[in-house]
């Protein structure tokens, strides 16, 4: 950027026709400082800076042309609700930040396409899928995300027509929630667009994913699937043999015997790697 005057560092420097910005080491505390004067930026780096404080979300909450925001392993805490001003924001990474309880504000980026949060088996680190989800039509790909025991968002989620990459963690230990997820179950069938998924249980029931049976037509285009959790007695869904795109298979925390895994995934013909 240019310097109005020399000598003066960030305070000189007229950066607001800045479009995007990176930063990924120590020193860096006084431009985040600044971060409010790029009043025209729309990519903004942050992966790995360790300057990075809550309070700083506050100017970033104000950078309204943002559409790539990633603040990848960075001490943040807390997403402020003012981030849903933040009106065309496409793609929000949070992984690996210790962020607990996103804010429902993020329900409110209908431009937003992929918002990516950490992977881990605490729910409180991961995006819970809110009630008003089914607005979020641009959405492509959300990983990692939780659904409550909540029948409307379980609904919702069917509404979601532009999802490719999907990575959900169910939460089946509450009274209702086989109810829940047979709901969930019948959404995923109608995500026609859906190349990967990863379905897990946040708890360690043996039964946690039974209810992947009951999918009435699975998601024909999947290229990769990922089963993380209890599956017992049933074996492994039958559907998954109708999976001729299939390239990749991946299943931990699952109780299968005998031949109740390959049994069915030798009927794939496009399979590499299990």
């Amino acid at each position: 950027p240019k310097e109005k005057k020399a000598g003066r560092g960030i305070e000189g420097m007229d950066v607001e026709h800045v479009r995007s910005l990176s930063m990924f080491q120590h020193g860096g505390q006084k431009l985040l400082d600044h971060l409010v004067k790029f009043t025209l930026l729309r990519v903004l780096d942050l992966e790995g800076c360790e300057d990075l404080t809550d309070n700083h979300m506050r100017y970033i909450c104000k950078l309204y042309l943002l559409k790539f925001l990633s603040l990848k392993g960075t001490n943040i805490s807390k997403v402020p609700p003012q981030v849903d001003k933040l009106e065309h924001l496409q793609t929000f990474d949070l992984r690996d930040t210790n962020v607990i309880g996103l804010s429902e504000a993020v329900k409110r980026l209908y431009k937003l396409e992929r918002i990516q949060t950490t992977q881990t088996w605490k729910a409180e680190f991961m995006w819970r899928l809110p009630r008003g989800i089914r607005k979020m039509k641009a959405l492509r790909e959300v990983g990692f995300a939780v659904l409550g025991n909540d029948i409307q968002v379980a609904q919702e989620v069917s509404e979601l027509e532009q999802i490719q990459e999907l990575s959900v963690y169910v939460e089946t230990e509450y009274p209702g929630s086989d109810v829940v997820v047979k709901e969930f179950a019948k959404s995923l069938g109608k995500l026609y667009s859906l190349r990967r998924l990863i379905i897990g249980a946040i708890d360690m029931d043996k039964e946690a994913l039974n209810f992947l049976h009951q999918l009435p037509t699975p998601p024909r285009l999947l290229r990769y699937l990922m089963i993380a959790g209890g599956m017992i007695n049933k074996g492994l869904p039958t559907w998954v043999g109708s999976l001729t795109y299939l390239v990749h298979f991946n299943m931990s925390w699952a109780y299968l015997v005998r031949d109740q895994l390959f049994g069915v995934l030798y009927e794939l013909p496009s399979l590499k790697t299990i």
